[in-house]
Protein backbone atom coordinates (compact mmCIF):
# COMPACT_ATOMS: atom_id res chain seq x y z
CA UNK A 1 0.00 0.00 0.00
CA UNK A 2 1.17 3.52 -0.75
CA UNK A 3 1.69 5.92 2.11
CA UNK A 4 -0.30 9.12 2.42
CA UNK A 5 1.05 12.52 3.38
CA UNK A 6 -1.17 14.69 5.56
CA UNK A 7 -1.04 18.34 4.63
CA UNK A 8 -2.83 21.58 5.33
CA UNK A 9 -4.82 24.15 3.41
CA UNK A 10 -5.10 27.85 4.05
CA UNK A 11 -8.36 29.24 2.72
CA UNK A 12 -10.17 32.58 2.62
CA UNK A 13 -6.87 34.42 2.10
CA UNK A 14 -7.80 36.76 -0.70
CA UNK A 15 -10.26 34.03 -1.80
CA UNK A 16 -7.34 31.75 -2.63
CA UNK A 17 -6.62 28.29 -1.26
CA UNK A 18 -2.98 27.35 -0.72
CA UNK A 19 -2.19 23.65 -0.32
CA UNK A 20 0.83 22.88 1.85
CA UNK A 21 2.66 19.66 2.61
CA UNK A 22 3.22 18.24 6.09
CA UNK A 23 6.18 20.59 6.55
CA UNK A 24 3.97 23.59 5.81
CA UNK A 25 5.67 24.18 2.45
CA UNK A 26 3.28 25.45 -0.26
CA UNK A 27 2.90 22.94 -3.07
CA UNK A 28 -0.07 24.30 -5.02
CA UNK A 29 -2.55 27.16 -5.06
CA UNK A 30 -6.15 27.18 -6.24
CA UNK A 31 -7.21 30.69 -7.26
CA UNK A 32 -9.30 32.61 -9.74
CA UNK A 33 -6.63 32.39 -12.44
CA UNK A 34 -7.52 28.73 -13.11
CA UNK A 35 -10.95 29.75 -14.41
CA UNK A 36 -11.94 30.69 -17.93
CA UNK A 37 -13.11 34.26 -18.44
CA UNK A 38 -16.78 33.25 -18.26
CA UNK A 39 -16.41 31.31 -15.02
CA UNK A 40 -16.71 32.79 -11.51
CA UNK A 41 -13.68 34.53 -10.04
CA UNK A 42 -14.45 33.67 -6.42
CA UNK A 43 -14.88 30.31 -4.75
CA UNK A 44 -14.92 29.43 -1.08
CA UNK A 45 -13.52 25.90 -0.79
CA UNK A 46 -14.12 25.76 2.99
CA UNK A 47 -11.43 23.09 3.44
CA UNK A 48 -11.31 21.01 6.62
CA UNK A 49 -8.97 18.19 5.64
CA UNK A 50 -6.27 17.63 3.03
CA UNK A 51 -4.62 14.47 1.74
CA UNK A 52 -1.64 14.60 -0.61
CA UNK A 53 -1.45 11.38 -2.62
CA UNK A 54 2.28 10.80 -3.26
CA UNK A 55 3.27 10.08 -6.83
CA UNK A 56 -0.20 10.82 -8.23
CA UNK A 57 -0.13 14.59 -8.65
CA UNK A 58 -3.47 14.70 -6.82
CA UNK A 59 -4.55 16.48 -3.65
CA UNK A 60 -7.83 15.42 -2.01
CA UNK A 61 -9.84 17.89 0.05
CA UNK A 62 -12.90 17.40 2.25
CA UNK A 63 -15.07 20.39 3.04
CA UNK A 64 -17.75 21.34 5.55
CA UNK A 65 -20.53 19.78 3.49
CA UNK A 66 -18.93 16.38 2.97
CA UNK A 67 -17.71 17.23 -0.53
CA UNK A 68 -14.63 15.20 -1.48
CA UNK A 69 -12.77 16.91 -4.33
CA UNK A 70 -9.70 15.84 -6.26
CA UNK A 71 -7.29 18.56 -7.42
CA UNK A 72 -4.80 17.98 -10.22
CA UNK A 73 -1.53 19.76 -9.34
CA UNK A 74 0.38 18.60 -12.43
CA UNK A 75 -1.55 20.43 -15.12
CA UNK A 76 0.52 23.59 -15.00
CA UNK A 77 4.28 24.10 -14.58
CA UNK A 78 5.56 25.47 -11.29
CA UNK A 79 5.88 29.23 -11.03
CA UNK A 80 9.00 31.07 -9.95
CA UNK A 81 8.21 30.20 -6.36
CA UNK A 82 7.90 26.50 -7.23
CA UNK A 83 4.17 26.48 -6.54
CA UNK A 84 1.75 25.00 -9.10
CA UNK A 85 -1.78 26.10 -9.94
CA UNK A 86 -4.31 23.48 -8.84
CA UNK A 87 -7.30 22.60 -11.01
CA UNK A 88 -10.35 20.78 -9.59
CA UNK A 89 -10.68 17.50 -11.47
CA UNK A 90 -13.61 15.64 -9.90
CA UNK A 91 -16.08 15.80 -7.01
CA UNK A 92 -17.86 13.22 -4.83
CA UNK A 93 -20.41 13.95 -2.14
CA UNK A 94 -21.30 12.22 1.12
CA UNK A 95 -25.08 12.39 1.40
CA UNK A 96 -27.58 11.69 4.16
CA UNK A 97 -28.10 8.16 2.87
CA UNK A 98 -24.45 7.42 3.58
CA UNK A 99 -24.78 8.52 7.19
CA UNK A 100 -27.93 6.48 7.65
CA UNK A 101 -26.21 3.41 6.22
CA UNK A 102 -22.96 3.52 8.22
CA UNK A 103 -23.80 5.78 11.16
CA UNK A 104 -22.30 9.13 12.06
CA UNK A 105 -18.57 9.13 11.50
CA UNK A 106 -15.91 11.52 12.70
CA UNK A 107 -13.35 13.05 10.36
CA UNK A 108 -10.66 10.51 11.31
CA UNK A 109 -13.02 7.64 10.46
CA UNK A 110 -14.05 9.23 7.15
CA UNK A 111 -10.47 9.86 6.06
CA UNK A 112 -9.39 6.37 7.11
CA UNK A 113 -12.10 4.82 4.94
CA UNK A 114 -11.15 7.04 2.00
CA UNK A 115 -7.52 5.98 2.35
CA UNK A 116 -8.52 2.32 2.49
CA UNK A 117 -10.51 2.73 -0.73
CA UNK A 118 -7.45 4.28 -2.40
CA UNK A 119 -5.13 1.58 -1.06
CA UNK A 120 -3.29 4.03 1.19
CA UNK A 121 -1.69 3.21 4.51
CA UNK A 122 -2.69 6.10 6.79
CA UNK A 123 -2.56 6.35 10.57
CA UNK A 124 -5.01 8.77 12.16
CA UNK A 125 -4.50 7.64 15.76
CA UNK A 126 -2.12 10.54 16.41
CA UNK A 127 -1.32 13.82 14.68
CA UNK A 128 1.75 14.52 12.59
CA UNK A 129 2.50 18.19 13.30
CA UNK A 130 3.36 20.71 10.64
CA UNK A 131 6.89 22.07 10.87
CA UNK A 132 6.90 25.20 13.04
CA UNK A 133 9.09 27.76 14.75
CA UNK A 134 7.31 28.13 18.11
CA UNK A 135 7.00 31.79 19.02
CA UNK A 136 8.81 32.59 22.29
CA UNK A 137 6.90 33.98 25.25
CA UNK A 138 3.67 32.00 24.86
CA UNK A 139 4.57 29.01 27.00
CA UNK A 140 2.12 30.02 29.76
CA UNK A 141 -0.56 31.47 27.48
CA UNK A 142 -3.94 30.00 26.58
CA UNK A 143 -4.75 31.24 23.08
CA UNK A 144 -8.40 31.89 22.24
CA UNK A 145 -9.76 31.47 18.71
CA UNK A 146 -12.91 33.60 18.92
CA UNK A 147 -13.73 34.21 15.25
CA UNK A 148 -14.91 31.98 12.44
CA UNK A 149 -16.34 32.57 8.96
CA UNK A 150 -19.80 33.64 10.04
CA UNK A 151 -22.29 34.24 12.85
CA UNK A 152 -23.49 30.64 12.69
CA UNK A 153 -20.51 29.88 14.97
CA UNK A 154 -20.69 32.40 17.77
CA UNK A 155 -19.88 32.31 21.48
CA UNK A 156 -20.63 35.57 23.25
CA UNK A 157 -18.01 38.12 24.21
CA UNK A 158 -19.13 37.81 27.81
CA UNK A 159 -18.45 34.07 27.78
CA UNK A 160 -14.96 34.57 26.33
CA UNK A 161 -14.25 37.23 28.96
CA UNK A 162 -15.40 34.93 31.77
CA UNK A 163 -13.21 32.11 30.47
CA UNK A 164 -10.21 34.44 30.25
CA UNK A 165 -10.74 35.49 33.87
CA UNK A 166 -10.80 31.85 34.95
CA UNK A 167 -7.59 31.16 33.04
CA UNK A 168 -5.87 34.08 34.79
CA UNK A 169 -7.04 32.74 38.15
CA UNK A 170 -4.99 29.60 37.40
CA UNK A 171 -1.87 31.74 36.98
CA UNK A 172 -1.89 31.53 33.19
CA UNK A 173 -2.22 34.24 30.55
CA UNK A 174 -5.10 34.52 28.07
CA UNK A 175 -4.53 35.86 24.56
CA UNK A 176 -6.74 36.27 21.50
CA UNK A 177 -5.19 35.34 18.16
CA UNK A 178 -5.73 37.99 15.48
CA UNK A 179 -4.29 38.93 12.11
CA UNK A 180 -3.44 42.54 12.85
CA UNK A 181 -5.42 44.12 15.68
CA UNK A 182 -3.25 45.16 18.67
CA UNK A 183 -5.95 44.31 21.24
CA UNK A 184 -9.43 42.87 21.48
CA UNK A 185 -12.11 43.90 23.95
CA UNK A 186 -14.43 41.07 24.91
CA UNK A 187 -17.29 41.70 27.30
CA UNK A 188 -15.68 44.90 28.52
CA UNK A 189 -12.53 43.03 29.54
CA UNK A 190 -9.65 43.86 27.22
CA UNK A 191 -7.80 40.65 26.38
CA UNK A 192 -4.37 41.12 24.85
CA UNK A 193 -3.97 39.89 21.31
CA UNK A 194 -1.24 37.79 19.79
CA UNK A 195 -0.84 38.76 16.17
CA UNK A 196 -0.45 36.09 13.49
CA UNK A 197 -0.64 37.87 10.12
CA UNK A 198 0.35 34.88 7.97
CA UNK A 199 -0.51 31.17 7.99
CA UNK A 200 3.04 30.35 9.05
CA UNK A 201 2.77 32.78 11.97
CA UNK A 202 -0.48 31.13 13.02
CA UNK A 203 1.16 27.69 13.09
CA UNK A 204 4.05 29.09 15.14
CA UNK A 205 1.69 30.68 17.69
CA UNK A 206 -0.60 27.68 18.01
CA UNK A 207 2.40 25.38 18.46
CA UNK A 208 4.07 27.51 21.12
CA UNK A 209 1.20 28.23 23.50
CA UNK A 210 0.19 26.26 26.59
CA UNK A 211 -3.27 25.46 25.22
CA UNK A 212 -5.94 26.61 22.78
CA UNK A 213 -9.67 27.13 23.18
CA UNK A 214 -11.50 27.90 19.99
CA UNK A 215 -14.59 27.66 17.89
CA UNK A 216 -14.88 24.75 15.47
CA UNK A 217 -12.79 26.44 12.79
CA UNK A 218 -9.51 26.15 10.92
CA UNK A 219 -7.09 27.57 13.49
CA UNK A 220 -8.51 25.32 16.22
CA UNK A 221 -8.04 22.27 13.98
CA UNK A 222 -4.44 23.32 13.31
CA UNK A 223 -3.78 23.59 17.06
CA UNK A 224 -4.99 20.02 17.52
CA UNK A 225 -2.83 18.88 14.61
CA UNK A 226 0.20 20.46 16.28
CA UNK A 227 -0.33 18.44 19.44
CA UNK A 228 -1.28 21.50 21.48
CA UNK A 229 -3.88 20.83 24.21
CA UNK A 230 -7.06 22.01 22.49
CA UNK A 231 -10.69 22.50 23.50
CA UNK A 232 -13.14 22.91 20.61
CA UNK A 233 -16.45 24.72 21.07
CA UNK A 234 -18.67 23.05 18.51
CA UNK A 235 -22.20 22.85 17.28
CA UNK A 236 -24.03 19.59 18.00
CA UNK A 237 -22.51 17.96 14.92
CA UNK A 238 -18.80 17.85 15.76
CA UNK A 239 -17.68 15.77 12.78
CA UNK A 240 -14.33 17.59 12.47
CA UNK A 241 -13.29 17.02 16.09
CA UNK A 242 -10.35 14.61 16.32
CA UNK A 243 -10.58 12.54 19.54
CA UNK A 244 -6.95 12.47 20.56
CA UNK A 245 -5.63 12.44 24.16
CA UNK A 246 -4.79 16.16 24.00
CA UNK A 247 -8.19 17.28 22.64
CA UNK A 248 -11.62 17.87 24.12
CA UNK A 249 -14.91 19.06 22.61
CA UNK A 250 -17.82 20.92 24.19
CA UNK A 251 -20.94 20.80 22.05
CA UNK A 252 -23.97 23.04 21.91
CA UNK A 253 -27.63 22.20 21.56
CA UNK A 254 -29.21 20.93 18.36
CA UNK A 255 -29.42 23.54 15.65
CA UNK A 256 -32.71 25.33 15.06
CA UNK A 257 -34.82 23.83 12.26
CA UNK A 258 -34.56 27.06 10.31
CA UNK A 259 -30.77 26.92 10.58
CA UNK A 260 -30.66 23.30 9.37
CA UNK A 261 -32.90 24.14 6.42
CA UNK A 262 -30.84 27.19 5.50
CA UNK A 263 -27.61 25.20 5.65
CA UNK A 264 -29.05 22.45 3.46
CA UNK A 265 -30.19 25.06 0.95
CA UNK A 266 -26.74 26.70 0.98
CA UNK A 267 -24.78 23.47 0.41
CA UNK A 268 -23.34 23.25 -3.09
CA UNK A 269 -22.35 19.58 -3.12
CA UNK A 270 -24.24 18.97 -6.35
CA UNK A 271 -21.94 21.39 -8.22
CA UNK A 272 -19.25 19.44 -10.02
CA UNK A 273 -18.55 22.20 -12.55
CA UNK A 274 -17.97 25.69 -11.17
CA UNK A 275 -19.23 27.36 -14.34
CA UNK A 276 -21.82 29.96 -13.47
CA UNK A 277 -21.52 29.29 -9.72
CA UNK A 278 -20.83 32.03 -7.18
CA UNK A 279 -21.02 31.15 -3.46
CA UNK A 280 -23.18 33.28 -1.19
CA UNK A 281 -22.16 34.56 2.25
CA UNK A 282 -23.29 32.17 4.97
CA UNK A 283 -25.75 33.33 7.61
CA UNK A 284 -27.62 31.71 10.50
CA UNK A 285 -31.33 32.61 10.77
CA UNK A 286 -31.21 31.66 14.46
CA UNK A 287 -28.23 33.95 15.19
CA UNK A 288 -26.05 31.07 16.32
CA UNK A 289 -28.04 30.39 19.49
CA UNK A 290 -26.98 26.73 19.54
CA UNK A 291 -23.73 27.71 21.28
CA UNK A 292 -25.32 30.22 23.67
CA UNK A 293 -26.07 27.57 26.30
CA UNK A 294 -22.45 26.44 26.62
CA UNK A 295 -21.30 27.81 29.96
CA UNK A 296 -17.76 29.15 30.48
CA UNK A 297 -17.43 26.86 33.50
CA UNK A 298 -18.00 23.81 31.28
CA UNK A 299 -15.31 24.94 28.83
CA UNK A 300 -12.96 25.79 31.70
CA UNK A 301 -13.41 22.30 33.17
CA UNK A 302 -12.52 20.70 29.83
CA UNK A 303 -9.46 22.96 29.56
CA UNK A 304 -8.32 22.25 33.12
CA UNK A 305 -8.40 18.55 32.29
CA UNK A 306 -5.67 19.22 29.71
CA UNK A 307 -3.42 21.78 31.41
Amino acid sequence: MASVELGAAWNNLGRNVVFADARCRPIAVFDESVFDDDEPSQYDLDVHAVLDLPGTGTVLTLNHYGMLRGFDITGTPPGRDGVRKAQPAWTLTFVAEFERAVGRLGINDILARICTDFGLDANFTRPRPLRARPRPGLEESVVLVTDSDGAFKHWSAEHWSSLASEVRAWGLDARVVTRSRPAVALGGDGIAAVCAPTPGDAVDVLTACRAVVGLDTGLTHIAAQQGTPTVTISRASSVYFRPWPHTRVVTGTACDDACVAAEAAYAYNDHVSLRGFTPRPRACPADGVCLAGIEPATVAAALQDLV
